[in-house]
């Protein structure tokens, strides 16, 4: 029987979510998807996940229309896919050279 707060590893959580255990760490890189527990201060730390930090972070992905996800992800800390992402300024003048 699995208890709420049994942690999980990176893998497990990625599993349990649906993901990919890389995208799993690109998120966390970036401040996003589920809280997690740091072991230690170095980068090589473990990391671990409660199975109830998993759970409530779906929980919070659900929408009941694609209007309402559109307005969630205007929210600061948003999952954005690729094709959101906003370019950078371009340095140059405008003109062709």
């Amino acid at each position: 029987m699995t208890q709420p707060d049994e942690l999980l590893d990176s893998h497990a959580a990625a599993a349990l979510i649906g993901i990919k255990k890389t995208t799993l760490e690109t998120w966390r890189g970036l401040g996003k998807g589920p809280r997690f527990i740091k072991y230690g201060n170095t980068p090589r730390s473990g990391v671990r996940y409660q199975r109830s930090e998993v759970l409530a972070w779906i929980a919070q992905q659900t929408f009941r229309s694609t209007s309402a996800y559109t307005v969630a992800a205007q929210r600061p800390g948003a999952i954005r896919g690729p094709w959101e992402t906003p370019k950078p300024a371009s340095s140059g003048s405008g003109a062709a050279s």
